[in-house]
């Protein structure tokens, strides 16, 4: 039963990195950057490392967050000194960490998804990468945590909408064998369906948000590097030196 359940979870972990992986390829079609599916897949699949080492840095990320916030709180509860005038000085420093810490998560969990759409999206290392996608986030800082909170919202009001067949399915299952919610256990079956329809639910909801945080990726470089204006200017040098070399000077004198 060990073995069956470690090869289901490695399977099951298998299958969600294919689907990740497939959805950050729609991000490249989405941005006009490959022709197809397949060709974004492609790319994408040499630029695995990259997406790893950009979810290694968020979980460091966050580990670094958490503690700093928890530091601040600990130090907060020994400077507390009850009847003293100072005494909401401690105070007013637990709630400011609290925010912080939840501003900072906010925070790194939208340029986390905005730097992996990066990272399928350039051609430059990846820690040029990191450093581009936390530049331009920086740089609308109160944009980009609106986005991410948007998007979040977003996602939750689709998700229960999509859960709502299987709710029915269990309420009517239910009173046809006689389940009691109070036993603990849900019956086999149910296990089954709910992760089969767990993956399709991820295939319609997620899409959006890769979609939404490679398009706005797209808009930063536009308005703060005016990637639209140097797209231009290479497309006119390209024409330019065609229109201008030995070949087609004989060419249009003949």
């Amino acid at each position: 039963m060990v073995l069956l359940f470690g090869i289901a979870s490695l399977t099951a972990l298998g299958a969600r990195w294919f689907l990740y992986l497939r959805q950050m390829a729609l991000v490249r079609v989405v941005n006009g950057l490959s022709n197809d599916l397949i060709d974004a897949f492609k790319v994408v699949v040499n630029r695995q490392g990259a997406l790893v080492a950009v979810g290694f840095l968020v979980v460091l990320l966050v580990i670094a967050v958490s503690a700093a916030c928890g530091l601040t709180v600990v130090a907060s509860a020994f400077l507390f000194r009850k009847g003293s005038p100072l005494a909401f000085v401690p105070i007013i420093m637990v709630y400011a960490s609290l925010l912080s810490w939840l501003v900072s998560i906010g925070f790194v969990y939208t340029v986390s998804f905005l730097v992996s759409c990066a990272a399928v999206c350039e051609k430059i290392p990846i820690s040029q990468v990191i450093g581009k996608g936390l530049k331009l986030s920086a740089r609308s800082f109160p944009r980009t945590l609106l986005g991410g909170f948007l998007i979040t919202a977003t996602l939750t009001v689709l998700g229960p909408p999509l859960w709502l067949p299987v709710i029915i399915y269990y309420a009517l299952d239910a009173l046809r064998i006689g389940y009691d919610a109070s036993g603990g256990t849900l019956p086999l079956h149910w296990q089954i369906i709910g992760a089969a329809w767990e993956s399709i639910v991820d295939m319609v909801v997620w899409p959006v948000c890769f979609i939404f945080y490679g398009l706005y990726y797209a808009d930063m470089k536009i308005r703060q590097e005016g990637q639209d204006m140097a797209d231009e200017l290479a497309i006119l040098k390209i024409s330019y030196d065609a229109d201008n070399t030995p070949d087609a000077s004989l060419g249009s004198t003949a």
